[in-house]
């Protein structure tokens, strides 16, 4: 046991008035709010949001704050998919490599790129320590 002065109850400083601010909300709390779509939005980037927001709906991955991130994430989605169709329609260069490599980022970060990119998603297997068995299989 430590000397000096020992913490007080939870009780104590809440009848005194001194219970820090953060007790008083819980931190399980869940916004239920979906993201809201831009008021001005290109048509290919709503089709888009529209097949998406069924699977964040469901799953509970953004909230209103997310909206404009999510946003984004539509209109680089479309546009890479515009310039995938016409490079495969011959009329033009495949989308930069840094576009398909951050709209993969912003996948993973709303959890639509695969288990593994969901919160609390358990491996594929276990994982185990490959290094148990000293190299001898």
């Amino acid at each position: 046991m430590q000397r000096g002065r020992k913490r007080d109850p939870e009780s104590v400083k809440a009848a005194r008035g001194t219970a820090p601010a953060t007790s008083k909300h819980p931190r399980d709390e869940v916004e239920a709010d979906l993201p809201r779509m831009p008021t001005v939005f290109p048509a290919p980037a709503e089709e888009i949001w529209n097949d998406l927001v069924v699977l964040v709906e469901r799953n509970k991955l953004a909230t209103e704050k997310d909206s404009q991130a999510f946003a984004n994430m539509c209109q680089l989605q479309a546009h890479v998919t515009a310039q995938f169709g016409m490079y495969f329609a011959g009329q033009g260069e495949a989308p930069a490599v840094a576009a398909q490599s951050e709209l993969r980022k912003q996948l993973e970060l709303f959890g639509l790129a695969g288990v593994r990119s969901r919160v609390g998603a358990a491996p594929e297997k276990p994982g185990g320590n490959p290094f148990a068995s000293n190299g001898v299989k």
